[in-house]
């Protein structure tokens, strides 16, 4: 990564490359291409990136979807393509902590415009949660369910992300 800033312009055709990587048939190319493109922050990865959130493969999935992540507000168009896949992807259970940090990090903007499709989801994940069994330790107790799956969540890391989420001002 650093030799590519000493490089400057002249790193241009490398990162064509790794984007090219993005769509090579080996799965270890795809990931590393995705991993690198994660620290170079090239806006023309957006389209490669986006075609690889539906990938058969979960963590090249969150890869492309960290890497839009890293981009920020550059990559804001790409929010609906984030929440398209967590929406309706055979594999969202698997990449829908990713895929919601990666939304946070493109900005208010981007959020505004799928706010309403994310409060849905939101809510739908929360009913999930909540209707789902309590597992074991809860000893049978339901109303210790919800706060094993808000300490679940948080050991997964997958709070902070969404406190972030609820920090942007939304349409209501």
């Amino acid at each position: 990564m650093e030799a590519l800033e000493l490089l400057g312009a002249q790193a241009a055709p490398l990162t064509s490359e790794v984007i090219a990587g993005l769509r090579d048939p080996d799965l270890d190319v795809r990931r590393h291409a995705a991993g690198l493109l994660i620290e170079l922050r090239s806006p023309a990865a957006i389209p490669a990136l986006e075609d690889g959130l539906a990938d058969g493969d979960d963590l090249f999935g969150i890869l492309c979807a960290d890497a839009l992540g890293a981009l920020g507000p550059k990559a804001g168009r790409s929010a609906d393509v984030l929440l398209e896949v967590v929406l309706h992807h055979a594999q969202r259970a698997d990449r829908i902590e990713s895929y919601l940090a990666a939304l946070v990090h493109l900005g208010p903007r981007a959020l505004r415009r799928v706010s309403e499709d994310l409060s849905a989801l939101l809510a739908a994940e929360r009913e999930r949660i909540l209707s789902t069994p309590p597992p074991e330790g809860c000893f049978g107790n339901a109303n210790l369910w919800p706060q094993s799956a808000a300490e679940g969540l948080a050991q997964a890391g997958a709070l902070a992300p969404l406190r972030r989420l609820f920090d942007y001002p939304l349409p209501e």
